[in-house]
């Protein structure tokens, strides 16, 4: 999906900007967005029927994400110890987020893994491990 980030990207915001009377085909856009074509229909139903039911508040943040025009200046004061997490199977436009941010956050640690962009879903056992890493070296 990498090659059509903007035509999907810009799907989605049209799907979020004009009222869906399917929240089943919203969230289906959604999920083969970031997971890629065809995994919504591999999801086990139970987690397709709780994904529907968070699909009006999914829809409202990733319009209010769509709407941000923060610049990444912003970002620059964060004083806070950072772990950056790069999957390298994510869509374009989220390594480009995170590339974007290592270039203001030079302090940042950068950890990039072979996973997807919901790999806190799909891959928990990987992800506890880089946030267990990074509570135990700041708390030294």
């Amino acid at each position: 999906h990498s090659m059509h980030d903007e035509e999907a990207l810009d799907e989605l915001h049209q799907a979020s900007v004009r009222p869906l009377a399917d929240d089943e085909l919203w969230m289906e856009r959604f999920i083969d967005y970031w997971s890629g074509a065809g995994h919504w229909r591999r999801m086990p139903e139970l987690q397709r029927e709780h994904a529907i039911r968070y699909a009006t508040r999914t829809r409202e943040v990733v319009q209010a994400l769509l709407d941000d025009r923060a610049a990444h200046t912003n970002y620059t004061g964060i004083e806070v110890p950072v772990t950056l997490v790069g999957a390298l199977r994510s869509p374009i436009a989220a390594r480009r987020v995170c590339q974007i941010l290592r270039s203001v956050l030079p302090d940042a640690d950068y950890v990039e893994i072979d996973a997807g962009h919901m790999a806190p879903l799909e891959e928990p056992e990987l992800v506890a491990r880089l946030l267990k890493r990074h509570l135990e070296r700041e708390s030294q």
